[in-house]
């Protein structure tokens, strides 16, 4: 009857090793590049603000047809999760007049 035949020490040894090293290699890229969604960041075309201790905006941005032209403001302001931190945006300047086509 014939034994079965095991590999060395040596061999498993090294393969063991080799196995330990390719998972701390892998596990470094996580260590080396911090993970994006963990900080905030704009993922649209608009900027982020913070207002303050209780209020900030997201995805704010000027939608305009011209450079120079009027344009609209886009965006969401948050509050806190507290009811008393009321926001009202306001604009500084002349009001604008909307242009509405004729229907």
């Amino acid at each position: 009857m014939a034994r079965a035949t095991r590999a060395p020490r040596t061999v498993t040894s090294l393969l063991a090793m080799a196995a330990a090293a390719l998972m701390l290699t892998l596990s470094g890229c996580s260590a080396a590049n911090p993970i994006t969604t963990s900080t905030p960041y704009s993922p649209s075309d608009g900027v982020r603000l913070a207002l303050g201790g209780q209020v900030s905006a997201a995805n704010l941005m000027v939608v305009s047809p011209s450079r120079q032209g009027a344009g609209v403001l886009l965006g969401a302001l948050r509050t806190a999760p507290t009811p008393s931190a009321p926001a009202e945006p306001a604009v500084a300047g002349p009001p604008a007049q909307p242009n509405r086509p004729e229907m």
